[in-house]
């Protein structure tokens, strides 16, 4: 079998095959890409249209592959967040003069380049070696490596063996970890399940690559799974919470990192703590950080066991797929450069009046009376939602930074209110804050959590996150 070289290599572009000298075409798309952008990056390779070698009288060989017919070359703008795809053909038989001037007449190019907006052809990142290895060598060494999986098949319609893609791109496997060029190479059927056989192989060694890779690569794929639950012998305050759940997450996945936390209080709690931040729930929101453009938003829960101050559980949300640019990714918070939280959080609620409740919503089915015009003639439809009031004195405490997204929790703040925040927390900072109900406006405090001093607050008028907010002078 012969194949061509990959990029130290020779790949024949159509050009050539019409009386041109033979181009690499890497060099050609690294060339274009520079004039697109001169940042970019390239970050991802593949070979495709192998199809079967050319057999005696001109016939297809189903038994050898033939040549890669396309090149496709991702690259990467780190300066814009963008990335572009140039699309090469290559191995094309020669075509007759007078086609090949049509051709060229309706405007086409043997070396295409494509954009599609906000959203990357790839997710990948990490730019390749300059120097790339030989395509050659990493589908034998994938071929090698098939040994009898494909066994069992009839050699002369089985496609097992048969080259279908070779893609390369910088495998990565944790945040210490500056990545690993890897060629996956694709061949036809396993003739027994029916799967797609494919082998990875590291570039320049052409050895067997078994390290996986941690990045998340396709943004239709199903986002991985919960971490395990977890019990945790922590007291419900937030400086012992912090730690041990960070540690409890980076321990199943070093990935996972907090950029947004959501306590719980109440108020009677806090008293009883003597003004102490005492937690009834813990919620921190993670994102899962790797070179992909592809990220995975997480919910830690933290709720402490009836009676008991020091047993926690630690249980997580389904994660959510997201793909930056246009679902920006969130800025993490280093664990360990937080400060001491306490001080601002027992601030933030001295904020709260005495006695002070709020009204939350809470709907139950029920029956409720039916208008009549008979006098002395009642009647009831049941199984009808009813609204129910109650006073409670449960508050809530956050932890954000301006410039990152909203985050999606049942206990995050409103989408406006956070935006209102976000306008008023210094550029790149964190800050705790919280929020005072008023009957007749909200009242918001801040306190920036790097230095512990307090930030700008302001007042709104009441807001359930459907009514457009507005701020307004503090006070009846």
């Amino acid at each position: 079998m012969r194949l061509v070289r990959a990029l130290a290599l020779l790949l024949l572009l159509a050009p050539a095959a019409c009386g041109g000298e033979p181009e690499d075409p890497l060099a050609r798309a690294r060339a274009e890409a520079k004039k697109i952008a001169p940042d970019a990056a390239l970050v991802e390779m593949s070979f495709s249209g192998f199809g079967f070698a050319t057999g005696s009288g001109g016939l297809p060989d189903m038994t050898r592959p033939g040549l890669p017919q396309m090149a496709l070359f991702n690259f990467y703008s780190r300066a814009s967040g963008k990335g572009f795809r140039i699309t090469a053909d290559i191995n094309r038989p020669p075509m007759p003069s007078e086609m090949a001037k049509a051709m060229e007449d309706r405007g086409y190019k043997d070396l295409r380049v494509e954009q599609q907006g906000e959203v990357p052809f790839t997710p990948f990142t990490l730019p390749l070696p300059d120097t790339i290895g030989d395509l050659n060598r990493a589908v034998a060494a994938a071929t090698a490596a098939i040994g009898a999986e494909c066994d069992g098949g009839d050699p002369q319609i089985s496609t097992c063996r048969l080259p279908q893609e070779a893609e390369l791109h910088m495998h990565w496997t944790g945040p210490k970890d500056a990545g690993t060029p890897v060629w996956t190479v694709s061949f036809g059927q396993n003739p027994t399940t029916y799967e797609t056989v494919r082998r990875t192989i590291a570039d320049g060694s052409y050895g067997a690559y078994t390290s996986g890779d941690a990045q998340s690569a396709d943004l239709n794929a199903p986002p991985r799974a919960p971490l395990k639950e977890a019990d945790v012998k922590v007291e419900p305050y937030f400086d012992a919470v912090w730690p041990a759940v960070i540690a409890a997450v980076q321990k199943q996945d070093p990935a996972y990192v907090p950029y947004a936390v959501s306590l719980v209080t109440y108020l009677s709690d806090v008293r009883q703590a003597g003004g102490k931040a005492m937690l009834a729930e813990a919620h921190i929101q993670f994102a899962r950080v790797t070179p992909s453009l592809i990220w995975d938003e997480m919910e830690a829960h933290v709720g402490w066991r009836e009676g008991a101050e020091d047993d926690a559980e630690l249980f997580f949300s389904q994660p959510k797929r997201h793909m930056a640019p246009a679902e920006p990714m969130p800025v993490a918070l280093n664990a360990g450069d937080l400060p001491a939280a306490e001080p601002a959080l027992d601030a933030l609620l001295a904020k709260f009046p005495d006695k002070y409740t709020e009204v939350i919503t809470t709907w139950s089915k029920g029956c409720e009376d039916v208008l009549t015009f008979v006098v002395g003639l009642r009647m009831w439809r049941c199984g009808v939602d009813i609204q129910n009031q109650e006073h409670t004195d449960l508050v809530f405490l956050w932890l954000s930074r301006q410039g990152n997204p909203y985050w999606s929790s049942g206990r995050a703040p409103l989408a406006t209110e956070y935006d209102q925040v976000a306008a008023g927390t210094p550029k790149d900072g964190w800050a705790w804050w919280t929020r005072v109900k008023h009957p007749a406006y909200w009242e918001y405090f801040l306190i920036d959590a790097a230095n512990g001093r307090p930030d700008t607050g302001f007042c709104t008028n009441p807001n359930d996150g459907t009514n457009r907010i507005a701020l307004r002078a503090c006070g009846p």
